[in-house]
């Protein structure tokens, strides 16, 4: 991944770096008929928020937020709500310095002009799993069909207020066209400190994206404390209870932690406190040491490590990774004879390689967790099909790998981790690829998949949105100490903000990318 940089790395091509750091916490601006009244950025009467509305109907009075104005949780679902509801009267404090609104339950026929009502219900079916109404008048509701739609609906009103305290009347649906919308960070190369990612958290769930993806085991490090094999993690690590910090901080965010312990290449610090476990004479585009897939002691060391992580991260996803493991099977009779064994005659040594990608589904499925992986272990020949229930996060296309119109085809769900645009890499000097957040915001979208291996990136294809899990921006650290924590920080801000807006899937705010910057002014954090 990032370490897949070092056999493209001469081919890459100079993309423009588009830095800014984000420096306000908040939102933007009014409509047209309150343009005069606030200080935001106004398209007609649709409030402009990042991302994007779906859709808006003005009508009605204005809402003015007042000293007296309450947090009303609907009837029955304190338990639901409470912690949505605390958090954004929190917020609102800060976003004024005021006392924080007082939080209640009660239902409709007792708010007051100035009051906001959360409820869960909806029989909208397309706001979907993460949807919300929104309906603004003398007070506010809010009501979705899940506590995740709740709390994008109180994003939306962050925004909304940070441009005043008057928000115009209208009604607003909003749901996202794309469930994963995230973030990739290499933290096995470079450390990325609790406080920082617990950071990121914030900032990502401010704009609605939804998934952190922690790649945790590769070549330089193992980034776990573990009780199991303590030999194998890195002095620089995270503790199981700064995992359950994070992924507590998540939770109240609606930010997913995806772990992903690559293997079964990339994984030379492991091997290297277990060599007997791994294969020999060994050909990888990714690593030196890779794990011995006809060694039944290597599946037994793998199992346990995912067996240990499991419970640690109780969401949805586990990534293995599974990329890159070998570049030439030739050499190698032991897998070859033990896919024989395993699938058939007319197996290839390959065929160990995809079968150990539906051992690790069905370990992980007995979890209640998706498997994710990169593209490269989901290949055309041989006789072992990956399975299909899997997530596949497409980077590259190379030899007899499917490219993503055929994983779609095939029946694969695909999240778009095209090296164009996504890629944001730690190099020496200017040769490291960057997203370019003009080009993401005016000519892409996640159904667009692109290569990057010559001069010109390649469009491969485009699938069908059903298709498309979403996309995430990928941070690899080649060159740890290319950028420090605040660079980093600071070259995110904008990709991040373009990806928010097209992953959601709402009609662009704004015409241009120069007229989106002064938008996104307006709704950055502090």
């Amino acid at each position: 991944m990032g370490r897949r940089t070092l056999e493209l790395r001469w081919r890459r091509r100079r993309l423009p770096i588009y830095v800014a750091f984000l420096v306000v916490v908040a939102g933007v601006g009014l409509g047209a008929k309150l343009a005069t009244s606030t200080r935001g950025l106004v398209t007609g009467a649709r409030p402009v928020v990042v991302p994007a509305l779906q859709a808006w109907h003005p009508s009605g009075s204005p809402f003015s937020l007042g000293a007296s104005a309450a947090i009303i949780i609907a009837p029955g679902q304190l338990s639901a709500l409470k912690s949505t509801a605390v958090q954004f009267a929190q917020e609102l404090r800060a976003n004024d310095g005021g006392s924080a609104p007082a939080v209640r339950t009660g239902g409709s026929p007792d708010l007051r002009a100035g009051d906001i009502f959360l409820a869960l219900g909806s029989a909208d079916s397309q706001l979907d799993d993460e949807g919300y109404t929104l309906h603004v008048g003398a007070s506010i509701s809010v009501t979705a069909p899940t506590e995740a739609g709740v709390f994008y609906g109180t994003r939306t009103l962050l925004q909304m207020f940070r441009a005043g305290k008057v928000v115009p009347g209208g009604t607003a649906r909003d749901w996202p066209a794309y469930a994963d919308r995230g973030l990739m960070l290499d933290t096995a190369a470079k450390f990325f400190p609790l406080p920082w990612l617990e950071s990121e958290v914030r900032y990502m769930a401010y704009f609605k994206l939804n998934v952190l993806h922690l790649h945790l085991g590769d070549a330089q490090a193992f980034r776990l404390q573990s009780a199991d094999h303590p030999e194998l993690t890195a002095p620089q690590h995270y503790s199981k209870a700064d995992i359950k910090a994070l992924v507590d901080l998540g939770a109240r965010y609606h930010v997913r932690i995806v772990p992903e312990i690559d293997m079964p290449g990339h994984m030379d610090e492991i091997l290297a406190k277990h060599p007997d476990l791994a294969l020999k004479n060994a050909v990888s585009p990714g690593s030196k040491l890779v794990a011995d897939l006809a060694n039944p002691a290597a599946y037994t060391l793998m199992r346990q490590i995912i067996e240990e992580y499991l419970p640690l991260f109780p969401g949805k996803y586990w990534d293995a990774g599974t990329d890159e493991y070998l570049s030439d099977y030739s050499h190698q009779p032991g897998l070859l004879a033990y896919a024989r064994a395993h699938y058939g005659q007319n197996a290839t040594a390959a065929d160990a390689y995809h079968g150990f990608v539906n051992w690790v589904d069905a370990l992980v499925r007995a979890d209640g967790k998706t498997l994710r992986i990169w593209n490269d272990s989901v290949a055309g020949d041989g006789v072992v099909r990956v399975n299909k229930d899997v997530i596949v996060e497409y980077w590259r296309h190379t030899g007899a790998q499917l490219d993503p119109k055929q994983l779609a085809d095939a029946g694969y769900q695909v999240l778009n981790a095209s090296w164009t645009p996504t890629y944001y890499v730690l190099s020496a000097g200017d040769t490291g690829d960057k997203p370019n957040p003009k080009a993401i915001y005016t000519s892409w979208n996640p159904t667009r998949f692109q290569d990057s291996g010559t001069d010109a990136p390649v469009i491969l294809n485009r699938i069908e949105a059903k298709a498309v899990r979403g996309a995430d921006i990928n941070v690899w650290c080649d060159v740890p100490e290319a950028e420090n924590l605040q660079q980093i920080r600071d070259g995110l801000a904008d990709p991040l903000l373009a990806l928010a807006q097209k992953t959601w899937g709402s009609p662009n705010p704004t015409a241009t990318y120069a007229r989106f910057l002064k938008v996104a002014a307006s709704v950055r954090r502090g």
